[in-house]
């Protein structure tokens, strides 16, 4: 009975050893697998620090004039001139490239989409829109999320604040918004674009 009694507790011990080097490795694999995502993101082919690889951003053809992005069916431009509701001949935008600020300077043209004629903006059809135009113009995302938590970069995103002739538009830190950049026809361009219930924002540089 008593060679019974140890044979059991060396099976015992045994299972548990098995049982602790599988989550082991288990662990191993999940902090491979981060790392591994880390090292891409720092690794990507457009993004070097706090800065755009412009030799690597991709010069897309027959996407039209600035500003580029043209609102069909229901979803209608507020005060619609040139094809912008506002327009900043020589402004500065900070924008975020998930590593830090990246300022930009040339002309703006903000594209504000809400409430028309009694009826409601509706978010949903702006932001499908958008997207979809957005992915058939082959613009890469270089950012999309909410206000980094780094107060600094926060301070730089609320100097994004543009006085227009009808209307006082920037980035709202309570929402989410995104970052895209292309070339066209020679010219360097950056897209943040921005939405909640009430209004939807488009902001289209093109760099100087």
């Amino acid at each position: 009975m008593k060679k019974v009694f140890i044979l059991i507790a060396i099976s015992l011990s045994l299972a548990a050893c098995n049982s602790k080097q599988k989550k082991d490795s288990s662990n191993d694999e999940q902090d491979t697998s981060l790392t591994s995502t880390e090292q891409n993101q720092q690794k990507s082919p457009i993004v070097a620090g706090d800065s755009i690889v412009w030799a690597k951003v991709p010069e897309l053809k027959n996407i039209g004039t600035f500003p580029f992005f043209t609102p069909t069916g229901e979803l209608v431009m507020a005060d619609a001139k040139d094809g912008s509701s506002e327009i900043f001949d020589d402004v500065v935008f900070n924008n975020y490239i998930g590593s830090g600020i990246y300022p930009t300077k040339g002309k703006l043209g903000i594209l504000a989409f809400e409430d028309h004629q009694g009826k409601p903006f509706n978010k949903l059809l702006f932001d499908d829109t958008f997207d979809e135009w957005i992915e058939k113009s082959g613009a890469p995302m270089i950012y999309e999320g909410t206000f980094p938590s780094n107060e600094e970069a926060k301070k730089k995103l609320h100097e994004n604040l543009f006085n227009g002739k009808k209307r006082t538009l920037g980035l709202a830190d309570d929402e989410p918004f995104a970052m895209y950049v292309f070339k066209n026809e020679g010219k360097k361009y950056v897209i943040n674009v921005q939405s909640n219930s009430a209004q939807g924002k488009v902001f289209v540089m093109e760099l100087k």
